[in-house]
């Protein structure tokens, strides 16, 4: 057989010899595949953009199917007449008036479309950042 030398490996006339290359972590990433960067980056992302556009579809919707001048008090006690006083009950009974009339009554004087469409905006920017990694993937350098 004739060995002869390439770039420093040792190739047979027969076929090629791996015996200096095979190691136990090429084994490893053979037998289990390539390692892969950011599996549950792309997860994340496909559930924010599924919550956007979930959300997004919901507030359009509600502002296509419904008056426009309904708000959101309005259209939970059409689905639910007694929620406004269970909501109301719940936060004064646990010490929090002030959270009832100061958080959550003006979301209930909002149309009622305008609670799913933040929603909707807020997911689609959790799905942008989690799937921006935050460096340029164009080169800065211009030839010319």
């Amino acid at each position: 057989m004739i060995r002869e030398r390439d770039t420093g490996t040792q190739r047979e006339s027969v076929g090629l010899s791996l015996r200096g290359s095979v190691t136990v972590q090429f084994i490893k990433r053979k037998r289990h595949g390539p390692k892969r960067k950011g599996g549950g980056r792309v997860i994340a992302f496909r559930v924010f953009a599924a919550l956007c556009a979930g959300a997004l579809v919901c507030a359009f919707a509600i502002a296509a199917l419904l008056p426009p001048e309904m708000d959101l008090g309005t259209m939970l006690v059409t689905m639910d007449p007694p929620v406004l006083a269970s909501i109301h009950g719940f936060f004064v009974g646990h010490g929090a008036p002030g959270i009832y009339s100061h958080l959550l009554l003006p979301f209930l004087l909002r149309p009622g479309w305008m609670l799913p469409a933040m929603f909707g905006v807020i997911a689609g920017g959790i799905a942008f950042s989690v799937n921006h990694n935050g460096h340029n993937r164009q080169s800065t350098r211009r030839s010319g």
